[in-house]
């Protein structure tokens, strides 16, 4: 697991057939590894909402023409301010990855978030 790859993520909804509903999400960054239950994943979701692919917001940013690459089912769009930690060990089912270029805009919107625009470049 790298930074820029997409897994399925179980978001703890459940659809009308009682399934529990899996969502795509960006691997941002990889922590240290250690006794997996303390291994952590920094991650952003990724919606393919026609709403939000025609109002993309600051801090978002949009896979169009490469979503194949990424194995999601259309363009869609990285919400980059809503990372969160996730457990290593729930990231279970890789879907693809996306191009160096959306990781680096997406790193640089964390970066943002942090308040850390003007510090050296992640090398998480």
């Amino acid at each position: 697991m790298i930074a820029g790859d997409v897994f399925w993520f179980p978001f703890g909804q459940v659809d009308a057939s009682g399934e529990e509903k899996r969502r795509p999400v960006l691997v941002v960054a990889v922590g240290p590894t250690g006794p997996e239950e303390d291994e952590v994943v920094l991650v952003a979701p990724i919606t393919s909402s026609r709403a939000r692919l025609n109002d993309v917001r600051r801090g978002d940013v949009l896979i169009d023409e490469d979503f194949r690459e990424s194995s999601l089912f259309a363009p869609s769009v990285v919400r980059g301010r809503q990372v969160s930690g996730v457990p290593r060990n729930l990231l279970t089912s890789r879907a693809g990855g996306v191009s160096a270029e959306v990781l680096f805009r997406v790193k640089t919107i964390v970066r943002e978030l942090l308040g850390a625009s003007d510090q050296p470049p992640l090398t998480l």
